[in-house]
């Protein structure tokens, strides 16, 4: 017997957990963990039993299967990760409609088990067409109202939506998506450069009682309003505001904070605002 037959499974498991690259796509099957269960039986049947080798799904596609091969692949990944939460990372930049609808659809069949989402949309993910709020739901069917109600991503803790600030009807609908679904567990919130799509859409319809952590980076126009938003946050324990100019110019200074009932407000315990210029 060769003498890494001898390693106990619990250290294999730990060697393959080193051996993943955060910032390899799930479909790459060149990496951790498909490499490593390609290696032999035994190898397979212990990657195959860690279900948090697999928990993570980075989809950036600057390189991207076949829509075949990337269904077959998702599938996969999803029934090797089990019981364990989903960590979804997708930037749409150079995805494009066809992969980012098989994608979404796929892990929309398990979105009880999604632990986080984090989203950068990009440009390019409305480059055709996608900047009429009907034209995004048409483009994308899993975003479509029919299917909001029923849904309740029971183990998602951690939301992160990120736009281009000239693009901002899927980063909308996104948050028109969470706002008729239910969060139940989340408690990080992360929005950034929301242009017009803050004003359109109204943000106290998220469960903000239950976050823990939240960043937002907004742009001036919705500075006040979202100053407003302090008097629902009762439980933050951290609290970051950035502020985008779309044009250099001194900043205002921030708006000032009131509870309704004239009582002064009780900042989180780590709290913090940032200037950005574009």
């Amino acid at each position: 017997m060769a003498p890494v037959d001898l390693i106990p499974p619990e250290i294999l498991i730990k060697i393959f957990h080193r051996c993943l690259n955060e910032y390899a796509e799930f479909h790459r099957t060149t990496e951790a963990p498909w490499v490593t269960a390609h290696v032999c039986q035994t190898w397979s049947n212990v990657c195959r039993s860690s279900s948090r080798l697999w928990e993570t799904f980075r989809f950036t596609a600057r390189t991207k299967p076949s829509v075949s091969d990337l269904r077959s692949l998702l599938e996969q990944r999803i029934e090797y990760a089990g019981t364990a939460p989903l960590r979804i990372d997708v930037h749409g930049k150079w995805i494009g409609i066809e992969a980012m609808n098989v994608f979404m659809e796929t892990l929309f069949n398990v979105h009880s088990s999604w632990g986080s989402l984090k989203t950068n949309l990009g440009q390019d993910i409305d480059e055709e067409g996608l900047i009429m709020a009907h034209v995004v739901e048409e483009r994308r069917p899993w975003m479509r109202s029919s299917r909001w109600h029923p849904m309740v991503f029971t183990h998602l803790q951690e939301l992160s939506l990120t736009c281009d600030l000239l693009y901002p009807e899927t980063f909308r609908a996104f948050l028109t998506f969470f706002h008729h679904t239910r969060t139940p567990a989340l408690y990080i919130l992360s929005l950034a450069h929301c242009t017009r799509a803050l004003n359109a859409v109204n943000l106290l319809y998220l469960s903000w009682a239950q976050l823990r952590h939240v960043k937002m980076e907004t742009p001036m126009a919705d500075i006040t309003d979202t100053s407003t938003l302090l008097s629902r946050l009762h439980a933050v324990q951290t609290l970051s505001l950035g502020r985008v100019f779309a044009y250099r110019q001194s900043p205002p200074p921030i708006p000032s904070i009131s509870r309704p009932n004239g009582a002064s407000p009780s900042l989180p315990r780590q709290f913090s605002t940032a200037m950005y210029n574009r």
